[in-house]
């Protein structure tokens, strides 16, 4: 009966969704694009692809820019649209556009707009040295247990026996998961790194929706992480602050006798334990650099056995064909 119900609600709320689309109108829709590297030289030859939103479709477009670094785009869209910028030696970037049409100040459609406009400049970064890492994402992945420390292995990735594979315990996560209701429970995460030395520094981030999308500083810092840090979901909105920054990774490597550094991309995010699923699950996403340097540019041609996808992770490829490398953060 649950299902059922479930089942119907869905269903109403896609309706809902496509009846809103098709009342939208399709406007003329064009953005003049200037790409340039952080020292302002304009890029020539930047592929942009764009996709703008029509009623039924993407409609997809694609130009070249200039010897000025510019570039013209334009469809006919219902107020959405999106595009990427690449160039090879470069970390593309991407911008999603809502609400094209409404208000100012506002996000309802404006009838009185009859077509639309807008000048974007994109700063690329430039590819300096990417280099093979280990890499983890997951996606909705199982914690063996709740209420209890358990140890995480960041190269094996995987958790520390018994409940894995792994066979050094760089950090322990505990979940404290106890649940009542949907609006009454509690979720937190409780981290705690093994090396006193090693742990997070959170990057507090900077770019704007006009940056390249590699945001990180070239290096991990070499000091200032926590070592032990604890996560309330149970705040709800008001956790999703911590819950999605990003963090420097640094962890002691006993065999190499080295501190290695990475990074975690969009933080952790827990799931908890309710009333209808029997177990917690967790997403995180994080490479680290086995050289021994500082270095965080992650090279995904050179990934060999390295790399890694748990859960129902995937990878979303948004370079075009032809470009020299996937995009990794």
């Amino acid at each position: 009966m649950r299902i059922h119900i479930i089942r119907v609600l869905a269903l109403v709320i896609v309706c809902v969704v496509l009846h809103s689309t098709e009342q939208r109108q399709e406007k003329p829709t064009e953005f003049q694009v200037k790409v340039l590297t952080e020292d302002a030289t304009p890029l020539v030859g930047a592929i942009i692809s764009a996709e703008f939103y029509a009623k039924s479709e993407m409609v997809p477009y694609q130009a070249v820019t200039d010897e000025k670094g510019c570039a013209t785009i334009t469809g006919a869209s219902i107020g959405m649209a999106r595009y990427n910028v690449c160039v090879n030696g470069y970390y593309p970037s991407r911008r999603d556009l809502e609400d094209l049409f409404a208000f100012e100040g506002g996000n309802k459609p404006d009838a009185m707009v009859t077509e639309y406009k807008q000048s974007d400049t994109i700063v690329l970064r430039k590819k300096k040295n990417p280099v093979a890492m280990y890499g983890l994402i997951c996606e909705y992945m199982k914690i063996p247990a709740v209420n209890e420390k358990i140890a995480w292995d960041f190269t094996k990735k995987d958790w520390v026996n018994p409940y894995g594979k792994g066979k050094t315990a760089h950090v322990f996560f505990e979940v404290i998961n106890e649940f009542s209701s949907s609006e009454h429970y509690t979720l937190k995460l409780n981290i705690s790194f093994a090396d006193e030395e090693s742990g997070l520094l959170a990057f507090e981030e900077k770019r704007t929706d006009y940056d390249s999308v590699f945001a990180f500083a070239y290096e991990a810092p070499e000091e200032g992480y926590v070592n032990t840090l604890t996560i309330d979901y149970s705040q709800g909105e008001k956790a999703v602050p911590d819950v999605l920054k990003n963090y420097y990774l640094k962890i002691y490597d006993a065999s190499s006798d080295a501190y290695w550094y990475g990074k975690m991309v969009d933080g952790i995010r827990l799931f908890p334990k309710w009333e209808y699923t029997r177990d917690a699950h967790i997403n995180m996403k994080y490479y680290i650099n086995p050289t021994g340097s500082r270095n965080i540019e992650c090279d995904m041609r050179k990934k060999g056995d390295l790399y890694k996808v748990r859960g129902t992770g995937y990878l979303r490829k948004i370079v075009p064909k032809g470009m020299d490398i996937v995009y990794e953060p």
